[in-house]
């Protein structure tokens, strides 16, 4: 398959899907259950859209931190893009603004809050109710989530406390609240 980006937007969200071992791992702890493991249209990360002089890449974060990557990545049967969503309420300028500060702010950090993507598994949750989220660092969803509560989207009071995974993300987005799926933005061969 082929992207047509053309049909990309910075500020899109992406959802993709990892057929490894840590791939499944994330989709049992977001949706326990045993089909999980192989389901390969459930999303184990989210990301970011972003125009670098009119280059669509990912900005994301990932267990070895802040990256800025190719979408080229998510181009192979292991590690596919499974959807990307638009928020009809951005302010594509003052996105890329808070992207650019955010790039800057945070390249050499190198941190991933695993605790508190732990926490975001429900079943974990459960059986592991002490564990808390970090507050200076951030796992994929989580930063998508506060990205676009930062621009003014209206978020679940909950993911305060405690972040989405990434399935919990896509779910609510694919819900509505002012988000529309992106057509057209694969060619396949």
């Amino acid at each position: 398959m082929n992207f047509d980006y053309s049909k990309l937007r910075s500020g899109d969200v992406f959802f993709s899907n990892a057929s490894s071992i840590i791939g499944a791992a994330i989709r049992v702890g977001e949706k326990p259950a045993w089909e999980s493991i192989t389901d390969r249209s459930m999303p184990n990360h989210a990301g970011q859209i972003y125009d670098l002089y009119g280059q669509k890449v990912a900005a994301e974060i990932t267990p070895n931190g802040f990256r800025i990557d190719s979408l080229e990545i998510y181009r192979k049967p292991s590690n596919q893009i499974v959807s990307i969503w638009r928020w009809d309420g951005l302010d594509v300028d003052k996105y890329n603004q808070y992207i650019a500060t955010w790039v800057r702010r945070r390249q050499d950090r190198g941190k991933y809050d695993y605790w508190g993507a732990l926490r975001a598994s429900p079943w974990i949750r459960r059986v592991l109710p002490w564990l808390r989220d970090s507050k200076r660092t951030e796992f994929c969803s989580e930063n998508v989530a506060e990205t676009f509560r930062t621009m003014g989207a209206v978020l679940p009071l909950i993911w305060q406390d405690c972040p989405p995974n990434p399935y919990e993300l896509y779910q609510w987005i694919r819900g509505g609240h002012h988000w529309t799926a992106v057509e057209g933005w694969i060619i396949r061969n």
